[in-house]
């Protein structure tokens, strides 16, 4: 800083802002610099004024990097004001938690990897549409081929209950859903049993009771197995946690178009990212594996 009488509020000002002193006026009737003007603090962008109007953010607080502040700048300081407030998880989120804790104290978590031909499953689902007038979704036809696959391979369509492993003979898949920061996994029962189309308006019921808060605890129980469609993000594979005491979880990732050959002509296709978690304690690699193969043959055989 110039060699310039300032009071030690202005220095602290100049000093956090980052204020080039050579651009601030005295103010004082001796030459001193009494106070700091808005106008000699850095400028913010327009975008940085907007959001921090939204948030109701002092931009005299806000640190910069550069000439003026930017947009980038103000979400660090939200941020850091965010990373300061202390909370309690909501009763939906902490009940997901005590869950998910004891699904990883109680069981023996692995995840296999793989990629599916999802080709003939989109235009399945795009031809039950538009025959159906129903608003039939990929996560629909996911989850009946993993009903059919489950039917024969129950060992996957395992539960546990005190202490014990149950072969569930009836294939009850939990559907993953956000709502409001947390998740609920209401049941389509006896999926195996249902057509495509059924199982997507019961999809639809579902995701209508979850976004009003009207699912029924009736609604959320006897799941045997789960499904988790991250399919909308550019998430390919992931490590879903197992919803217990159930014993297995699909997670369903992105779905990209893949060159390949055939006799000798380079074709594209469409294959989707799955990632299926499981308890080794009762399933181990090939069980897990041959549920998997089973899948994508249910995929392609529609």
């Amino acid at each position: 800083m110039k060699n310039i009488p300032m009071s030690p509020k202005a220095k602290k000002f100049i000093r956090e802002n980052n204020i080039d002193i050579a651009a601030v006026t005295p103010t004082g009737t001796d030459g001193d610099i009494r106070y700091v003007k808005y106008d000699d603090a850095a400028k913010a962008t327009p975008l940085a004024e907007k959001l921090a109007s939204q948030n109701g953010v002092d931009l005299s607080k806000v640190g910069h990097t550069g000439e003026k502040i930017s947009r980038n700048d103000v979400l660090k300081y939200i941020r850091m004001l965010d990373a300061k407030k202390a909370y309690r998880l909501s009763g939906a989120r902490e009940a997901l938690a005590d869950n998910l804790s004891s699904s990883n104290y109680d069981t023996i978590p692995y995840t296999l990897f793989a990629k599916v031909n999802s080709d003939k499953a989109y235009e399945y689902y795009r031809n039950v549409k538009e025959t159906t007038g129903i608003s039939v979704t990929f996560t629909d036809v996911i989850i009946f081929a993993a009903a059919k696959a489950l039917k024969k391979n129950l060992i996957v369509n395992t539960t546990r209950k005190d202490g014990f492993y149950l072969n569930e003979e009836n294939v009850n898949i939990s559907l993953a859903i956000d709502r409001q920061g947390s998740i609920l996994t209401p049941v389509i029962k006896d999926a195996d049993e249902m057509s495509i189309a059924q199982i997507a308006k019961l999809r639809i019921n579902y995701t209508e009771k979850v976004s009003h808060g009207k699912i029924s605890s009736e609604e959320l129980s006897g799941g045997t197995f789960t499904v988790s469609n991250l399919g909308r993000s550019v998430v390919g594979h992931f490590t879903p946690v197992i919803n217990y005491p159930q014993s297995g979880i699909l997670g369903i990732g992105r779905t990209d178009d893949e060159l390949y050959l055939e006799d000798g002509a380079v074709k594209v296709r469409k294959v989707t990212f799955v990632s299926l978690t499981v308890d080794h304690a009762i399933i181990d690699g090939k069980a897990a594996a041959d549920f998997l193969d089973d899948f994508d043959r249910e995929l392609n055989n529609l």
